[in-house]
């Protein structure tokens, strides 16, 4: 399977957009706050924009080189695009939606989704997770070599996200195909993606595994943004962190936090503290409340070093 080549510059309105990409037999998944130009990267590899420079390749095959080399349209790249709002057509039926994509492989597509009992109806007559697996449908139609889904979960209920997660990943693993998508939830691309890369105001701060970048954040706002809590210039995860309401015996392999408790939520079962900025969990039999001094305990194996402190956070 060839691999996807990005490389892509374009002024947008508050920035200048960079990206280069590399996406082999993989999902890799952008991820950043909302405007931060993931969409963008995802339009220009379909060929829905176009970039002020750049290069985009499948393998040998050259889809894009501006300013002087071509810039083929979408109906000459071998993608499937899944849009953030399914735009699907409504007075068309589903499996008019799923045809539109290609018609040889419509049947063998309503059964894999499990919408062949809904190929009569209307977009409007069907639930948000079937208008999903519709749109993937229609993707898939035209046997495309890329995979491109934009917030591919996010007009989806608690329920209905977590069971079309399952369903995505399991398709990802089944096609591998070069797949790109974007979500601003970094949960969504631990659950979808092999790899991920955190993309700010157009600049891509750093592609990794989901461990990579946790064991290794580029910068402050990689690491808020995978999860963790920065002080002291390291990161610190809260599944990490221990809180206690009294200190501890001096262990010289333990980093420690002392103050007052600045916030306690509930959660899942468990007691969540934040200590000078930081958040961990409460040792079992602890109950802290809001205000009472405290103690985060973290083993300096699961600090993490951060640079670039100063980057701005989520």
């Amino acid at each position: 399977m060839a691999a996807l080549s990005v490389d892509l510059v374009m002024q947008l309105r508050a920035f200048e957009l960079h990206a280069a990409l590399e996406v082999g037999e993989e999902t890799l998944a952008l991820v950043g706050p909302s405007g931060a130009g993931k969409t963008t990267v995802l339009r220009c590899v379909a060929g829905l924009a176009r970039p002020d420079r750049g290069r985009v390749a499948l393998g040998g095959h050259v889809w894009g080189e501006l300013p002087r080399g071509p810039w083929l349209v979408p109906e000459r790249r071998a993608a499937g695009y899944v849009f953030q709002d399914h735009a699907l057509f409504p007075h068309l039926s589903v499996r008019r939606n799923v045809a539109f994509g290609g018609r040889a492989r419509v049947d063998d597509l309503l059964e894999r989704f499990g919408i062949a009992a809904l190929a009569d109806a209307k977009p409007r007559e069907i639930s948000g997770g079937e208008r999903q697996r519709v749109a993937l449908a229609r993707a898939l139609a035209r046997s495309p070599e890329v995979l491109l889904l934009d917030e591919p979960l996010s007009a989806l209920d608690t329920d209905t996200r977590l069971r079309v997660r399952g369903e995505l990943r399991a398709l990802f693993d089944e096609l591998r195909l070069p797949t790109l998508l974007v979500t601003h939830d970094f949960r969504d691309a631990l659950a979808l993606a092999d790899r991920i890369g955190v993309i700010v105001e157009g600049t891509v701060r750093q592609v990794g595994t989901p461990g990579e970048l946790m064991a290794a954040p580029a910068d402050a706002f990689v690491a808020t943004f995978t999860g963790g809590h920065v002080a002291g210039g390291v990161a610190v995860y809260p599944w990490d962190a221990t809180v206690r309401s009294g200190a501890p015996d001096g262990d010289a392999g333990l980093f420690v936090v002392a103050g007052p408790a600045e916030e306690v939520v509930f959660d899942a079962g468990r007691s969540l503290v934040r200590v000078g900025g930081l958040v961990g969990e409460a040792a079992a039999g602890e109950s802290i409340a809001r205000g009472e001094q405290a103690w985060l305990t973290v083993p300096r194996e699961r600090t993490h070093p951060v640079p670039n402190v100063e980057m701005v956070s989520p």
